[in-house]
């Protein structure tokens, strides 16, 4: 009894010591790193909201003001196909109790990216 014991704790040291890493082949690396980079690219939204009694009318001011925002935006050198119509919506405001005139709006949102490289 006293022979398989000692054979016991033998084989459980020959075991650990097999179960142990060799760290000789271990690599470890840390680090830290900073990177400052110019912007390549920009997106901006502009909306025009124009309100009144003609939805007709209205509608030619919105157009009239949104291409008056082409022309500025092309002019400071965005390419046209980087502008874009993102939303229109046309619909009747709720006017408070009591009043009887109409009114229209007419809301129009644009949207530019400009890509630099």
């Amino acid at each position: 009894m006293k022979h398989i014991l000692v054979l016991l704790a033998f084989v459980t040291a020959i075991s650990i010591t097999n179960a142990q890493v060799d760290t000789r082949r271990t690599v470890s690396v840390e680090g830290e790193a900073e990177i400052f980079l110019t912007p390549d690219r920009a997106t901006v939204s502009i909306g025009v909201e124009t309100e009144g009694k003609d939805v007709v009318t209205i509608k030619k001011d919105n157009d009239r003001r949104v291409r008056a925002i082409f022309d500025a935006i092309k002019k400071i050198g965005i390419d046209q196909r980087d502008i874009m119509t993102s939303d229109l919506q046309i619909h009747p405001v709720q006017l408070e109790a009591g009043r009887t005139s109409r009114v229209d709006q007419v809301s129009d949102a644009q949207r530019c990216d400009d890509h630099r490289s």
